[in-house]
């Protein structure tokens, strides 16, 4: 569990600092990147499960407590107290190679979980021809 929170708070870290010039509030922008992974792999796993178990797709107010959860969550997290200054610390001396590396990944990651859905949804829609 620890590790999917620091793996979180990286993307909220690397997301803060790409929108601290670019906007009055980086820490809402950082949430919401985070909120977009975290509710994305929510509905990924809704998918993939259907791939193997076949049952009705949710409908949209199923996933709105969810999405009220995670948000509350990451309010808690990151905008209610700062963690920015202790997360600073953590990552401002990331080698530049390592820093390029792990961007990719988060921007890599972020597209594959929103295409994802669509990917399961083709394969399930092949897999009943």
């Amino acid at each position: 569990m620890d590790n999917l929170i620091t793996l979180l708070d990286y993307v909220f870290y690397r997301s803060y600092k790409f929108a601290r010039n670019r906007t009055d509030t980086p820490d809402i922008y950082a949430s919401g990147i985070v909120f977009i992974l975290q509710f994305a792999t929510v509905v990924n796993m809704v998918f993939a499960l259907r791939l193997f178990w076949d049952f009705p797709l949710p409908q949209k107010v199923f996933f709105i407590p969810i999405a009220i959860l995670l948000l509350i969550l990451n309010w808690i997290r990151y905008e209610r107290r700062s963690r920015i200054d202790d997360m600073k610390k953590k990552w401002e001396n990331e080698q530049y190679r390592q820093k390029s590396i792990r961007g990719w990944i988060i921007v890599l990651t972020v597209l594959g979980l929103i295409a994802m859905p669509a990917v399961l949804g083709m394969i399930k829609f092949e897999s009943s021809s």
